[in-house]
């Protein structure tokens, strides 16, 4: 699991917006209690990112990405952002 760190926002209110670095990357967007959750996208370190709908923590579905410079889907499997092909 990545570790999360807080700017801005307040993650302990029930609902806010912030942006959290994580291990590979960055997450912008709504949160709730906590957990990503609302509207956001997730940016990777090497700037493949993926847009999209979040529940505690998970993408919904799949969302719209971005990666190697070329549009993709995402979606998450078992707690991992992935791309289609």
């Amino acid at each position: 699991m990545a570790t999360e760190k807080l700017l801005g926002g307040d993650a302990e209110r029930l609902v806010c917006w912030g942006m959290v670095l994580v291990d590979d990357g960055r997450y912008e967007g709504d949160y709730r209690d906590g957990k990503r959750h609302g509207r956001g996208v997730y940016v990777f370190a090497n700037g493949d990112k993926c847009e999209g709908d979040w529940r505690g923590n998970k993408l919904l579905g799949t969302g719209e990405g971005w990666q190697i410079g070329q549009p993709k889907k995402c979606y998450e499997d078992d707690g991992t952002i992935k791309f289609t092909d």
